[in-house]
């Protein structure tokens, strides 16, 4: 309800501050204003026209007590947007970023996330935003690096642990009928 009455009208009681993460996909052109090109949720069902996104964005910026905080999962490449050779090696792209640990850091996961979009074993609709991000081959043979990560939902990760083979939606062509 709180959350409802935030969205619908942009305040909540005094009492109960509201803390919300939401995540929308937006064109860069579109946040410039030279393109009117809908943003999306994040779970790609719901399409967000424009100026509704400009205007939450301009209502936020003018709002002292507004904590919005947004960063950019883009995959240009630092040669398109004119970055320069001081970049770090992944430039841009999100999806490039090599963990040392184990763990994906926060925008890596945000980003897997947001790719995947739901568990990836095939036919399993669990959104990724409740999935495990699972390392493909296994760490630390396999490196903390989106093109080894997946999001699996509790179950196929537990599964997939256990020795039971799943195969990648992402990484396996579907087997034939």
């Amino acid at each position: 309800d709180l959350l409802t009455c935030w969205l619908l009208t942009g305040e909540t009681s005094e009492s109960t501050p509201l803390q919300a993460h939401i995540g929308i996909l937006v064109p860069e052109a579109t946040l410039t204003g030279k393109d009117n090109q809908p943003g999306t949720t994040s779970d790609g069902t719901t399409a967000i026209h424009a100026p509704h996104i400009r205007a939450l964005i301009n209502n936020a910026a003018q709002d002292p007590d507004s904590d919005l905080r947004w960063f950019d999962l883009t995959t240009a490449d630092p040669a398109e947007t004119g970055g320069s050779a001081g970049e770090p090696a992944h430039g841009h792209n999100i999806l490039a970023i090599t963990s040392h640990g184990r763990f994906p850091p926060p925008r890596l996961r945000a980003a897997l996330q947001l790719r995947d979009g739901t568990c990836q074993a095939p036919g399993c609709l669990v959104p990724a935003a409740n999935c495990d991000i699972d390392h493909i081959t296994p760490w630390p043979q396999g490196k903390t690096h989106a093109d080894n990560l997946q999001a699996l939902c509790r179950r196929h990760h537990r599964l997939k642990t256990a020795g039971h083979p799943i195969h990648h939606s992402r990484t396996e062509p579907d087997p034939p009928d």
